[in-house]
């Protein structure tokens, strides 16, 4: 698409606005080549201090997609031919590709909570605080990944995990009542997807209409990806190692919430890369609770890659033609709330537990 970069030039335009005295709110922007207004945290507005500006959009871009790339491949590790098969087609799939051609900010929020991630793979007070700055700084830039506060609990103790999840709750908090007024102006220029560029669960409602003459075929395929889920869901299939568990929350919690509020644009898919660095891990390694982790792969490509299907509906012109896309948005929208489902049933058995194993000893 053009122009290179997109996101990161609609972010650029909106701090230049904001430089040259004007409303980086504005529909429509006055910098930006789209004319989109500023749909983010107010900190973005202040690059320009940074002597950063438009110009800048093209190294800034490919810095943050190879930035992001390495975060991945240090986080995927295949150490197996399967292993690197599966970390390049899930890094060369449509979504992920989409982050990187747009330079979305969504991978300035990646790597922030990649590194909090990986702070939370040893114990220790100092990294564990170092995790709850980074989940911090990346609510105030973006608000949604707040919900990482969740990981926080992955290491330690209860009291120390709920101790940061409250600081972090309150910093952003007060972050929100300083520029509240910046936030509440970018709140009401959010975009909202649609059927073909975001999974979510008012996306489900939107195909469905979308499809209307073949609603059968889309609720087969509905129910067809929703059921694979479930079925992998069904057991205690997750017993992930407590150094990787930060890792995992993150990029659940992110993806969760994001598919709950139908603001999972495609290139989000890139926090399902997380929770299959866990499941990559074990599957190579061969633990005893991964019988399931290479199914689950599996089911996280065929959803990333049904996503190349999209350029090609709207030359759909045939009955047969209209009944095969029907089918398969069914299917990716089911597949989506399958893996969604799915990560939720593992925090929730994987919170379970870590409660049980931190609660203090009672004397004998």
């Amino acid at each position: 698409m053009r122009p290179l970069f997109a996101d990161m030039t609609a972010v650029l335009a909106a701090s230049d606005a904001r430089a040259a005295g004007l409303n980086p709110y504005a529909h429509p922007s006055p910098f930006d080549p789209l004319g989109r207004p500023h749909v983010y945290g107010p900190w973005w507005l202040e690059l320009h201090r940074l002597g950063l500006n438009r110009g800048d959009r093209a190294w800034l871009g490919l810095l943050l997609s190879v930035s992001a790339s390495a975060v991945m491949v240090r986080w995927l590790r295949p150490i197996s031919w399967h292993g690197m098969a599966v970390a390049f087609l899930l890094m060369v799939s449509p979504p992920v590709l989409l982050a990187y051609e747009r330079a979305n900010n969504d991978l300035v929020v990646f790597l922030l909570l990649s590194l909090a991630g990986g702070g939370l793979m040893k114990d220790g007070v100092r990294r564990s605080a170092l995790a709850a700055g980074l989940v911090w700084f990346a609510a105030a830039l973006k608000m949604y990944p707040l919900v990482a506060v969740a990981a926080l609990g992955a290491r330690g103790g209860r009291r120390r995990g709920f101790a940061l999840g409250l600081v972090v709750c309150v910093g952003f908090g007060l972050v929100w009542w300083c520029w509240r007024a910046d936030f509440n102006q970018a709140m009401t220029s959010v975009p909202v997807p649609s059927a073909v560029t975001a999974y979510g669960l008012r996306i489900i409602a939107i195909a469905w209409e979308v499809i209307d003459p073949e609603q059968g075929w889309f609720l087969a395929g509905l129910l067809a990806g929703l059921g694979y889920w479930v079925w992998l869901a069904w057991g205690d299939t997750e017993k992930i190692p407590a150094e990787w568990m930060g890792m995992y929350v993150i990029g659940a919690s992110c993806w969760i919430s994001c598919y709950l509020l139908t603001a999972n644009f495609a290139y989000r898919a890139v926090w399902l890369l997380l929770p299959a660095g866990v499941w990559l891990r074990m599957a190579q390694e061969g633990q005893s609770s991964s019988r399931r982790c290479w199914p689950a792969l599996a089911g996280l490509l065929f959803l990333c890659w049904l996503r190349s299907m999209h350029p090609h509906i709207a030359v759909i012109e045939t009955p047969a033609g209209l009944r095969v896309v029907a089918a398969g948005l069914g299917i990716e929208n089911g597949m989506a709330l399958g893996i969604t489902i799915f990560l939720a049933c593992a925090v929730l058995r994987m919170s379970w537990r870590r409660w049980r194993e931190t609660a203090p000893k009672q004397a004998i």
